[in-house]
């Protein structure tokens, strides 16, 4: 058997260890080892263990883990190690810190876990945010695929757990540590330049990986498309990441360049994944041929989300104001696009009809000339003026437009000069032009409604089932056209749900009121337009406000294109393990209807306002029809 090494584990990583583990439980004995080089352990108290439940076990855990980060001023990756008996409650306690940074949850014994709780299990996870949607069940093991650096530290194990084959959770955490190279992280480069980011390539050029690991290593990697198919095989030369700059989400980490990848002249233009890993992607770019097809990845958002030593465009756990493209993309969401993406790998309609696109390519004014339909994809939280303006002169002009995702065009982002820091103040800043601020595109002082681009936003649709515990919540859409062309097929009457499984954000068109059954109206006169319809809808939540998320269709005033919007950020995950061939259908069909220049609207007379009312809204009257009536 391999030993471990006596490399001190990296210091934000803390252990939490629930329960004691049975005699000889040799994996365990293993984790006690590595993590006495840690510079954090936790244990629950003898007597809390005694005498609570498995949920207050759990909950007395996550206080600890929470009061000890307030103590210290320090916001470590927890692994929470659930020893024999209590592996549901290592689970239930990473539930319970789902606003934390993510976490690991080791479990020593799930096979007391019934089929029905893991499920519930992988729900809570999943939409909490502690665990990402790709969450991978071993017997005894939960993980998550954005947490590389994470698992990581616990790679000396592979040596301690190698001949534990006969043992359920060191046999599962073996198989899965075994795929995985030793990385930190990495991102793309320009290889002529290295002071640039490279996550977008043209046929012919190549692509630098900088990647940093605990440890040099030599590797040889896959780079495939999403469809899993081969194109390449890497040879990376791994070094051991250097020390990082004072501020390394600004200026980069420096990770040292492994290895290069010409892309061929031949590649169709997909999104194509060193080691199967979704944040390290390469997009290739449009070959020679017109692709009247064009999906826009949310690269904007990969970058505002991802955290490099604590910092990120977010308060979890510190805001930044700027960051840059050239660090670990280690929050892609690939649940919100890569489905989508997969999906139209497999569509004899979109085979080599279709490119992708990253969000910078948009300011390109004539990026999208002979492109007949755009669908924007996933989470598109993040747009330049630049590239609103471009979006909008392409649906006047005739171009349809599918949007594949919620929480769109929020706020407005610039980049330097390089165009490889993506600025987002979130504030007012002094000396700036009002039109310029990188604050939220709903603020008057941009003079740039939402809305006017896609006929629906974030502050109207608000946040789904988990910000709502009344009997309104629901986690997909209510039919409110069933004769919609988008609808065609699927034989759902009014009132019937199309089941999304988790919605988090929704985006909505503004509404003047409810019809006489409760449905909703589109607001015409805040729209400009009468060429507005609700095909369905959700009721939401933001703040104290009630909210309402729509799927739509939408034709700007004197546009001569259109815009289909699906309503909810989760929609390019295509229903995953809600109503998945409803939602590809829908998704099928729009598709057609907008690269054949057919019509999306139901053609139905406008209906009658019985209830006015427009969201967002304070409070529900009473004497209103109750639409969870209509969802049973």
């Amino acid at each position: 058997m391999t030993s471990m090494t006596s490399e001190a584990v990296p210091s934000d990583i803390a252990f939490a260890f629930i329960g004691e583990a049975p005699a000889g439980d040799r994996f365990h004995s293993a984790l006690e080892t590595l993590a006495a080089r840690s510079t954090t352990v936790l244990r629950l108290p003898d007597p809390v263990m005694a005498e609570a439940t498995t949920p207050r076990i759990a909950s007395a855990a996550a206080q600890a883990i929470r009061a000890h980060d307030k103590a210290s001023d320090v916001h470590p990756h927890w692994v929470i190690v659930g020893a024999g008996v209590h592996g549901r409650t290592a689970l239930m306690a990473a539930m319970r810190l789902h606003d934390r940074r993510p976490h690991v949850a080791l479990t020593g014994d799930l096979a007391r876990a019934t089929a029905g709780e893991r499920r519930r299990a992988e729900r809570w996870l999943t939409g909490r945010g502690t665990l990402s949607s790709d969450v991978r069940w071993g017997p005894d093991v939960v993980n998550d695929p954005e947490m590389d650096r994470l698992l990581e530290a616990l790679a000396p194990l592979r040596g301690e757990v190698a001949d534990l084959g006969q043992e359920p959770f060191g046999a599962a955490v073996t198989r899965w540590l075994a795929t995985r190279p030793a990385l930190l992280g990495g991102y793309a480069l320009d290889p002529n330049d290295l002071q640039r980011s490279r996550w977008a390539a043209a046929p012919g050029e190549t692509v630098a990986w900088a990647l940093g690991a605990q440890s040099g290593s030599n590797q040889q990697l896959a780079v495939a498309a999403v469809d899993g198919r081969e194109v390449a095989r890497v040879d990376l030369t791994i070094g051991a990441a250097p020390q990082a700059p004072a501020e390394p989400w600004h200026d980069s980490p420096g990770y040292p360049v492994a290895g290069t990848w010409r892309v061929p002249a031949s590649l169709d233009s997909g999104v194509y994944l060193l080691d199967g890993r979704p944040e390290l992607f390469t997009v290739v770019r449009e070959p020679s041929r017109p692709a009247p097809v064009a999906f826009l990845l949310s690269t904007n958002t990969f970058n505002a989300y991802s955290v490099t030593q604590e910092r990120s465009l977010y308060n979890h756990p510190r805001r930044a104001a700027a960051v840059t493209f050239r660090r670990p993309m280690d929050r892609v969401k690939a649940n919100e696009w890569l489905p989508m993406l997969k999906w139209a790998a497999t569509q004899p309609e979109l085979v080599g009809q279709h490119k992708v696109l990253i969000d910078a390519d948009l300011d390109e004014d004539r990026v999208l000339d002979g492109v007949e339909v755009l669908v924007v994809v996933g989470h598109s939280e993040y747009w330049t003026r630049a590239a609103r303006e471009v979006f909008d002169r392409f649906v006047q002009r005739g171009g349809r437009a599918l949007v594949a995702g919620g929480n769109t065009f929020w706020w407005q982002v610039r980049y330097d000069t390089d165009g490889d820091l993506l600025v987002c103040n979130k504030e007012v800043r002094p000396g700036v032009d009002a039109h310029d601020q990188t604050i939220n595109w709903a603020a008057p002082s941009l003079d740039y409604p939402i809305t006017r681009s896609t006929g629906g936003d974030f502050a109207r649709g608000g946040f789904g089932r988990e910000r709502r515990p009344d009997s309104l919540s629901r986690s997909g859409f209510t039919v409110v056209a069933p004769t919609s062309p988008l609808l065609a097929g699927l034989s759902l009457q009014r009132g019937d749900f199309i089941d999304l499984w988790k919605v988090r954000e929704f985006d909505g068109m503004p509404v003047a009121g409810l019809d006489h059954d409760g449905f909703p109206v589109p607001d015409y006169a805040t729209l400009g337009t009468t060429e507005a319809e609700i095909v369905a809808y959700a009721w939401g939540r933001r703040g104290d406000q009630h909210t309402m998320g729509t799927l739509h269709v939408f034709r700007p005033p004197g546009a001569a294109g259109v815009v289909v919007h699906l309503g909810a950020k989760e929609a390019a995950g295509m229903g995953r393990k809600g109503d998945e061939a409803t939602v590809s259908q829908i998704i099928e069909t729009s598709i057609h209807i907008l690269r054949n220049g057919l019509d999306p609207f139901s053609g139905a007379a406008p209906r009658e306002i019985i209830h006015p009312m427009s969201t967002p809204l304070a409070t529900m009257p009473d004497n209103w029809p109750n639409p969870a009536a209509y969802n049973p």
